[in-house]
């Protein structure tokens, strides 16, 4: 069936309900139905947190600028992540992969105007770039959600149909008549494998609303009930405090919050996720999801094991058959300043210093300059002052 298809029969399923509730098979259906409506998505994310970040010595404001922006296109199977770090971002890469197909492509640690890093004749930089036309298909979706903190869209990895029905403790704890969230309320134990070979469990509690489309409102998980590590002791609490109507029944979560509290703390680490809805189920131009590498880039090519150094019409101004060869030339030019990375970098480093030479010279001569002044006006005060002139 198609995603409207099950829409609608989600709605015609919960239209010749009432009085008549739901059982759980029917809600974790009818969610499912709610997200493959969402055909296609230009959202733009922003993640902010109460604790502060590298770099930062004291807990920001709320309403301080976001550590981190995620900018989503997907149309479906197709799909561009470009993440970028605004605070804290410091040894943590910013990202813009796209995939689909004409393959996979991914630019790596790329800050335009963030100096040195960028590519250049005379350096690599921190930059790199990646192709891969056979293995295409790899969900960028779980780059979003999990760095946008975005649990109320996926539970785990997948849907929440598919996180309840691996637990066997799964159950319909309560309906929008019995929650004091008006929401459908299950209630499952999640597992999860110790490195020691032991099995640890918590309580899960999921919360889904049928006045928003079948979309999860709220998730709280337990702590870890085996685990001696601290943190694994906390309870954790993601909500969805606001939902944007899009019309036909779609729904889309604009603000998120998630906070992770440990026994006896009323403070926590707490997140606050904030979503700008630029398109939703809107035909997306194929130039959005397009990933465009600078010039003298190196590139690495998955399928091929090529490398290339890119040029400036987004196409390659060198080829190298291998990262051996590419090695290889990249110490000879080092060797005998070859290429024009090493060339560049000799010019660069002998402008440099030619220019602090010059700098200098002329700072040295203006002080001399202004001493000298300073001599002769003291010589013609002194003079004045021995004649009684004023």
């Amino acid at each position: 069936m198609s995603p409207i298809v099950d829409l609608l029969a989600a709605s015609v399923l919960l239209n010749t309900a009432p009085p008549q509730e739901l059982t759980l098979q029917q809600v974790l259906k009818a969610n499912t139905a709610a997200i493959k409506a969402i055909r296609s998505i230009h959202v733009t994310i922003e993640v902010n947190s109460n604790h502060p970040v590298p770099g930062e010595e004291k807990k920001p404001p709320v309403e301080a600028l976001p550590y981190i922006t995620l900018e989503w296109w997907k149309d479906g199977a197709h799909e561009r992540v470009r993440q970028t770090w605004l605070r804290g971002g410091m040894g943590k890469p910013d990202l813009d992969v796209s995939n689909g197909p004409k393959g996979y492509k991914a630019l790596h640690r790329y800050v335009p105007n963030n100096e040195p890093w960028p590519p250049s004749e005379s350096s690599a930089g921190r930059a790199s770039g990646e192709l891969d036309k056979i293995h295409t298909d790899g969900s960028l979706s779980v780059t979003a959600r999990g760095m946008s903190y975005m649990r109320p869209f996926y539970i785990g990895d997948g849907t929440l149909e598919e996180y309840i029905l691996k637990y066997p403790s799964k159950e319909l704890a309560a309906t929008p008549a019995t929650s004091k969230f008006g929401c459908y309320e299950i209630t499952t134990v999640e597992k999860k494998s110790r490195s020691s070979g032991s099995i640890d469990v918590r309580d899960v509690r999921v919360f889904v609303d049928p006045k928003a489309g079948f979309w999860i409102r709220r998730i709280e998980k337990g702590p870890w009930q085996k685990s001696a590590d601290p943190g694994d002791k906390g309870t954790l609490i993601s909500e969805v405090k606001e939902f944007k109507n899009c019309g036909n029944g779609i729904f889309w979560p604009l603000r998120i919050d998630q906070s992770t509290r440990l026994p006896g703390h009323d403070i926590g680490l707490d997140f606050f996720v904030r979503h700008t809805l630029h398109s939703i189920n809107q035909p997306l131009p194929e130039e959005d999801f397009e990933v465009r590498f600078p010039d003298w880039l190196v590139v690495h090519d998955k399928t091929t094991g090529q490398v290339f150094i890119w040029g400036p019409e987004d196409k390659p101004r060198m080829t190298f058959a291998s990262q051996a060869e590419f090695i290889e030339w990249n110490k000879g030019g080092v060797e005998a300043g070859a290429h024009p990375r090493t060339r560049w970098m000799w010019l660069t480093g002998i402008s440099i210093f030619v220019g602090l030479m010059l700098s200098f010279i002329i700072l040295w001569r203006r002080k001399t300059a202004h001493v000298a002044g300073g001599i002769v006006q003291s010589v013609q005060q002194t003079s004045s002052d021995e004649n009684g002139k004023p």
